[in-house]
């Protein structure tokens, strides 16, 4: 039928066509009699509603086909054998229909006039359309989960309704490695606040999406309520945090795009203490699962012991370590980011300097409003980024060329003292002038909004290092990262007799910390820099292009693996945690301990997160469309369970959907009574983790809290200890 007519079956005529296609003239014919048979039905079905789009199976499908054609093009992983299959039918509460034609009139849509809204009211129809729009959802992370799942809530239209309002909050900041991953984020975003950004990016997909962002934490391990219980959960909802129990109140959907179990387990408690439906999404490489809790139905995220978190919270690594592990994460990471993304860009520079400067000149005016320095201090900063140096290795506005006062020449270094010194600044620059930074912003006596100290538990508040020739451990970190740079940079220094740690290494250093104020870099002139962005570009691109022509400039990425046979991949990231730990007073650990940690960091993967959150919004419609409640507002009971958990490793390819666990019920209890006017004893019939003991101030016609006294406390503590 696509051959003839280009587009799916839209009206009677063309069912029939379809149907003829499918049966034959006499099979069309006998079939048009029995309009109400299984097999005519699911052909109506699939004729009128094969063309619809909904934003989470697209998803779904997309990360999966995407994963697969990166197998047929790397020849990395499994590639799929025979074929995928996946049906969502129970998010259709009444099960297959035999839907009506599309209707011409786009008013039957609703205002928001587009493709997904459109499909979305054709299948679910008008009034599932309409509840999506009235939710208020409070969804916790938006780094490459949240950013997948913000934008397909935006294309299903949730919270555009007036009264509606989604919550999203994140108080990490944009980095450069988070663009190949997270779509909502530009070059021009990095170190501005994830949350806020990905608000401003979702505003425009959706312009109705009542959407607000916040940069507070939540789940912290001070304000963690019991495993699956709830369990002083409203006392310690993070008190210094707009999300108290009011905020939770008016909340109707949980979501969680979080990267760590531990903040998972404490989202948990407020949708057990407020009887609140809970999606949760995560991914881990290629793997990644969805889990979907509803009160009085499925049993709790908490039910069920995870195994202990991989993977860290991205604000912990960057500011706030307090185990080595974080530390470790980190100096993978800076690994990465020296030695391979930095030096592709260089090289990227090198082959076509003008394109570069064009690229650069491009990027930096897609900031929105910006006036010419600040732009220009956009170009700087993207150059300074491709040659991986930093603010105070520039002299007079060309330190990057050469720094006349530490004879240090960055573009096209030629001598060991050049690799050291590059060395030696990238340690200035770790672990003095960035631990200098974050102390300036949150000084020691720095308080939260609630007037709390900031720095406490398992914030550590840092210190800075200077640098030592005698220690050991400083030695190896410029010894291990010199030598790295001078193989990047197409040198050989590999010979004991060229480089010793005890011997020239010394000397060298001791000839550049001479050359420097105070054992620091001097400042660069700021004002020159800020007026001579240009000029500087083109003086670079034209002694790139010189020095190229002789061969003398190379650039070669180097990629981590702990077991590379080059000892200085593995000596540079040890030393590098241990450093980071001491910059936080964290217990040091030795070399082969970073390795095991290191061996575990497992990167996010675009197309696991996309496939996972199209499942995680697919539950959404099946939690949207069950509107069977009681009296005090709860979910009746189903005899079939329509919600999924899913895994999923892409890799293999493997997927498993089950059912979630329903909610445990407890035995009937009898209970001695308690009070002074007791007579009976007291049965508690069967109860789960999402019944509570809910006491209210009989002289408050509201029935809202009022205070409880001694005495009446006491018995609830009876109660609960008997329970």
């Amino acid at each position: 039928f696509m051959l003839e007519a280009s587009h799916y079956p839209s009206d009677e005529r063309e069912w029939a066509r379809f149907l003829e296609l499918c049966k034959g003239e006499e099979g069309a014919a006998a079939a048009a009699d029995k309009a109400q048979d299984p097999e005519v039905s699911l052909l109506r079905a699939v004729a009128f509603n094969a063309g619809l789009q909904v934003p989470g199976m697209v998803s779904f499908l997309g990360g999966f086909v995407a994963q697969e054609a990166f197998k047929a093009a790397s020849g990395k992983f499994t590639p799929l054998h025979q074929w995928m299959y996946y049906s969502a039918s129970e998010c259709l509460r009444d099960g297959l229909r035999v839907w009506t034609p599309l209707s011409r009139n786009p008013g039957d849509y609703g205002e928001f006039d587009d493709r997904c809204a459109k499909d979305q009211t054709r299948l679910f129809g008008p009034e599932l359309s309409k509840r999506l729009k009235g939710l208020n959802v409070f969804m916790v992370g938006s780094g490459a989960v949240g950013c997948e799942i913000l934008k397909i809530l935006a294309l299903m239209q949730v919270s555009t309704a007036s009264s509606a309002r989604f919550h999203v909050t994140d108080m990490d900041s944009i980095e450069k490695s988070n663009l190949n991953r997270q779509y909502l984020f530009r070059p021009k975003h990095i170190n501005q606040p994830k949350a806020k950004v990905a608000a401003e990016a979702i505003r425009r997909v959706n312009p109705r999406m009542n959407i607000q962002s916040y940069l507070h934490c939540v789940g912290d391990s001070e304000s963690n309520p019991k495993q699956g219980t709830g369990d002083g959960a409203e006392e310690k909802a993070n008190e210094q945090s707009p999300f108290n129990q009011r905020f939770y109140e008016s909340i109707d959907v949980i979501i969680s795009a979080l990267d760590n179990v531990q903040g998972r387990i404490f989202l948990d408690g407020m949708s057990v203490a407020h009887r609140k439906p809970f999606l949760d999404a995560g991914t881990q490489g290629t793997k990644g699962s969805t889990q979907a809790v509803v009160p009085f139905e499925t049993e709790n995220y908490g039910a069920t012991s995870d195994p202990v978190s991989e993977q860290i919270p991205v604000c912990t690594v960057k500011n706030f370590p307090y185990l080595v592990e974080h530390t470790a994460q980190w100096a993978v990471e800076w690994f990465s980011e020296l030695f391979s993304e930095e030096i592709r860009e260089a090289r990227a520079f090198l082959e076509n300097p003008e394109s570069y400067i064009e690229r650069l000149d491009a990027e930096a005016n897609k900031i929105d409003g910006s006036d010419q320095p600040a732009r220009m201090s956009e170009k700087y900063s993207l150059l300074k980024s491709a040659f991986g140096v930093s603010s105070k290795e520039i002299r007079n506005g060309l330190g990057f060329l050469t720094d006349r006062e530490l004879r240090v020449d960055w573009l096209n270094p030629k001598s060991l003292s050049d690799c050291i010194a590059w060395a030696l600044h990238r340690f200035q620059t770790a672990f003095q002038e960035n631990i200098l930074k974050l102390l300036h912003n949150f000084p020691h006596n720095a308080t939260t909004e609630s007037g709390m100290p900031f720095w406490g538990g398992n914030k550590h508040m840092p210190h800075v290092i200077h640098f030592d020739p005698n220690d050991k451990l400083h030695v190896t970190f410029v010894y291990s990262a010199a030598r790295l740079y001078a193989k990047a940079r197409g040198l050989d220094f590999d010979s004991p007799t060229q480089i010793d740690r005890h011997g020239e290494l010394v000397e060298v250093l001791d000839t550049v910390l001479s050359k420097q104020d105070g054992g620091r870099a001097v400042d660069p002139d700021r004002e020159y820099i800020g007026n001579n962005v240009e000029q500087i570009m083109k003086d670079v691109a034209q002694r790139a292009r010189a020095e190229k022509v002789h061969g003398q400039i190379s650039f070669n990425p180097i990629a981590f693996d702990k077991d590379s046979t080059n000892e200085n991949v593995m000596d540079f990231v040890s030393a590098a945690a241990n450093l980071r730990a001491r910059n936080y007073g964290i217990i040091e650990e030795d070399r082969a301990k970073i390795k095991q940690i290191a061996g575990r960091i497992i990167p996010a993967i675009a197309t696991t997160t996309a496939f996972v959150s199209g499942l995680a919004c697919l539950e959404l419609y099946k939690i949207v469309s069950r509107n069977d409640r009681t009296q005090d507002g709860a979910l009746k009971a189903v005899s079939a369970m329509p919600y999924r958990n899913n895994f999923v490793n892409l890799a293999l390819p493997f997927m498993a959907s089950s059912e979630p666990g329903r909610a445990v019920i407890e035995p009937t209890r009898t209970i001695n009574s308690v009070g002074p006017d007791a007579v009976n004893p007291m049965k508690a019939n069967n109860f789960s983790v999402w019944d509570a003991i809910e006491i209210y101030d009989p002289r408050n016609k509201n029935k809202t809290s009022g205070e409880v006294s001694s005495q009446e406390f006491a018995t609830v503590q009876y109660l609960a200890k008997q329970l």
